[in-house]
């Protein structure tokens, strides 16, 4: 009964603070497989390649609280935070990224899902 009342009020101080984003509280990646409808589209010209990332997070509890995309070698990978859902907030993301002409894949979540791929793509390496 205690551990009951405790978590609920915990919850409601989550739901209530509002000088703190919620992810300071709860952190916690989207991964690919919990991403309704995900769309993944290539632009790409003579001088550059974009990629266009969109889709619906899974849980509905959770809003997209930002979008990190980090380098890390010849990958990037972009990580989508989640955190407790509240006023204003979406559970969708859509990202436009430029691909770096030494970028050779794309990865999605902590789990490294591949969402794209040079040696699949209509993008040309450029060489320097």
């Amino acid at each position: 009964m205690f551990s009951k009342l405790l978590t609920m009020i915990i919850g409601i101080l989550l739901l209530t603070c509002t000088d703190v984003p919620a992810s300071s509280f709860l952190s916690q990646s989207l991964e690919l497989k919990d991403v309704l409808g995900l769309s993944v589209t290539e632009e790409s010209n003579v001088k550059l390649c974009s990629l266009r990332i969109r889709g619906l997070a899974g849980h509905s509890a959770l809003m997209i609280e930002r979008t990190i995309v980090e380098r890390k070698g010849r990958t990037a990978q972009v990580l989508v935070e989640l955190s407790l859902a509240r006023d204003g907030g979406s559970g969708n993301f859509d990202l436009a990224l430029n691909i770096d002409p030494l970028i050779d894949e794309v990865i999605f979540g902590n789990e490294k899902a591949v969402v794209w791929q040079r040696s699949h793509s209509k993008c040309v390496s450029q060489k320097y």
